[in-house]
């Protein structure tokens, strides 16, 4: 439809900037949720005030309001939807009557929405290989394994400020509390994170904490730790680590 890869040009549908700036918009297509809102809050307060007429006590017209209006949304929301759908059409058909330029913006603003959504990248899946994960920047390393959290973890997820607490993340799994201490690039972690860990877990009462790092721990590290509830993790072993 358009002559350029750049994506659909005003001039190709017969329009120029000025017709697209001053065409107008449609009030029920750009209000859609507030018209669902507005018609909600208007059956509730009509169920709650007849209620509360008949039996004058304000517990009860809150419980029958609840009650009847999730039992009426099983009609009320098809008919809502429908007389959206068609409020729109005769919206569009009186505006384009009386505009008759506003037709070919609204194709245009069609295409381009069209052309925006074919354009965006795939999603970028996870790093798959502990390579991957090397070449990361910290705060791309932190929202990857964060990601990788909310995904896998049997429990809330809460992140934290790496300098005010020493960890990245805490994850409330079904054994305690979990401190999660992310550390990128291709150096192995030294000892010195984990005598910081060992003092956030002191500080915060946790009784585990994970080093999520893809190049593995110093001897000195491996030492430290030892007899400690601290594991030294790859970013793709998350899972099955708080999992356990």
């Amino acid at each position: 439809m358009w002559a350029t890869s750049d994506g659909p040009r005003v001039e190709d549908f017969g329009i120029t900037e000025d017709d697209l700036v001053q065409a107008p918009r449609l009030f029920v297509a750009g209000h859609r949720m507030w018209i669902f809102l507005l018609t909600y809050t208007l059956v509730a307060a009509a169920l709650f005030f007849a209620i509360l007429k008949t039996g004058s006590s304000w517990p009860a017209a809150v419980f029958f309001t609840v009650i009847l209006l999730a039992a009426g949304s099983v009609l009320l929301l098809p008919i809502l939807v429908a007389a959206l759908c068609v409020g729109e059409r005769a919206e569009e058909r009186w505006l384009c009557k009386r505009v008759p330029v506003l037709r070919a913006c609204l194709a245009y603003r069609s295409a381009v929405a069209e052309h925006r959504r074919r354009s965006e990248p795939p999603s970028k899946a996870h790093p798959s290989t502990p390579q991957d994960w090397t070449v990361l920047s910290p705060a791309l390393f932190r929202a990857e394994s964060g990601s990788l959290l909310e995904k896998s973890a049997y429990g809330s997820v809460t992140a934290f400020d790496r300098d005010a607490t020493g960890i990245d993340f805490e994850v409330r799994a079904t054994t305690g509390p979990v401190l999660i201490r992310c550390e990128p690039g291709v150096q192995p972690v030294t000892a010195g994170v984990g005598r910081e860990v060992v003092a956030t877990m002191a500080d915060r009462r946790a009784a585990r904490a994970l080093i999520v790092t893809s190049a593995g721990a110093s001897p000195a590290l491996a030492s430290y730790i030892a007899g400690r509830p601290i594991s030294v993790v790859a970013p793709s072993k998350l899972h099955e680590i708080i999992k356990n």
